[in-house]
């Protein structure tokens, strides 16, 4: 699923003279790769652009373990808002991100990407629009309750849960506290509805 929305911000320029090339890497290898996970970043964490090469390349840096294979990998850092975000917190705070000797790893790829994402805000932006898709399900949620209860009677001010015995006359409603539940009959609801109360005296 990845993210629905493109991130702000410029591609990586890279060019095989910001890396050094390995005895199985050229640096120009190193600069590809590097500006292809930019665009996959702004472009949404997008499945179609996760290839082959790319998870081989990524699930040997920054600390990253295979997950059984590219399939497995994308599931697990990149189906969601959420999961894009704890990705970028990852490669930003993990203490592997930049480690070894450039020579033999790719380190100097992983301190230009973490560099990049900094400079770009991506952390931030990912941050924004995870509090967004939180607040969006939390508000769907909460109109989908009081759709489903819109039929019973709310409780009169000044009332939590208790084991009193209290009744009271509110509006057209006879509503009656026994053994902690609240019995509400009223001829704009249905026949009862029952709700824990206490008076607050």
């Amino acid at each position: 699923m990845a993210i629905g929305v493109k991130l702000k911000g410029k591609a990586g320029e890279f060019c095989s003279e910001d890396f050094t090339p390995t005895k199985w890497a050229a640096a120009d290898e190193k600069a590809k790769i590097a500006n292809k996970l930019t665009r996959f970043i702004l472009g949404g964490f997008q499945q179609t652009s996760f290839r082959k090469r790319m998870y081989q390349r990524l699930s040997n840096m920054f600390g990253h373990i295979a997950h059984y294979d590219s399939n497995g990998f994308y599931s697990t850092w990149f189906t969601d808002i959420k999961s894009c975000r704890d990705w970028v917190e990852h490669v930003t705070g993990s203490w592997l991100s930049g480690i070894g000797d450039p020579r033999f790893t790719w380190s100097d790829v992983e301190k230009a990407l973490v560099q990049w994402i900094k400079d770009n805000q991506i952390q931030e932006q990912l941050d924004e629009l995870y509090h967004l898709d939180v607040e969006h399900k939390e508000r769907s949620l909460l109109t989908a309750l009081q759709q489903k209860y819109a039929t019973e009677e709310v409780l009169p001010p000044g009332f939590i849960a208790d084991k009193d015995f209290y009744t009271a006359n509110h509006e057209s409603a006879s509503v009656t506290v026994l053994g902690g539940q609240m019995a509400i009959s009223s001829q704009r609801v249905p026949p009862v509805s029952f709700i824990m109360a206490k008076r607050t005296l």
